[in-house]
């Protein structure tokens, strides 16, 4: 790290020599670290939540017969299925932000 340090010009401010910290006989340096970093753009998919069509969502919900869809599901298989499920009407009926 040493080496990156030194070799960058612009990285380091002006170094300051204080006084040495208590009894020591060691002097304190101090300097200014000029960092600078791109902003990364999200790759993350955002959905606009207030636009998105819950009328739709809720009456698709609705019309599912859950006992004949869970039956002889365990809690884990129905739980991934209800995720997948809304995930999908998410996809559909809720608009990305621009």
């Amino acid at each position: 790290m040493y080496a990156n340090l030194r070799d960058d010009d612009n990285l380091i401010g002006v170094i300051q020599v204080q006084a040495p910290h208590g009894k020591s006989d060691h002097t304190v340096l101090s300097w200014d670290l000029q960092l600078a970093s791109q902003e990364m753009p999200s790759v993350q998919t955002k959905y606009n939540y207030y636009k998105g069509d819950f009328v739709v969502i809720q009456t698709g919900l609705q019309l599912i017969n859950w006992n004949e869809r869970w039956k002889d599901k365990s809690v884990n298989e129905m739980w991934c299925d209800l995720v997948q499920l809304l995930k999908e009407q998410v996809a559909l009926h809720v608009p990305l932000k621009k």
